[in-house]
């Protein structure tokens, strides 16, 4: 699979998580990119290092940027 596809599902994901203020359930998350949460799981870890969870909780304690920067 393009690594661009990967990048597109989880900026989408990454959008809904910074809207939201915070982590939201990777079902969730996977039903609106339309994959399955172990494909999204592996795609947060390959494009930021972290996972979904990870990226959500930052978000909430404000350390999303930070992350971003490193990935």
């Amino acid at each position: 699979m393009p690594a661009s596809i990967a990048r597109d599902r989880v900026l989408a994901c990454v959008t809904v998580m910074d809207a939201a203020g915070g982590p939201v359930p990777l079902r969730e998350l996977a039903d609106q990119v339309h994959c399955s949460q172990r494909q999204l799981s592996r795609d947060f870890h390959e494009t930021l290092g972290v996972s979904a969870r990870d990226y959500g909780e930052a978000v909430r304690t404000g350390r999303a940027r930070d992350l971003l920067r490193g990935a």
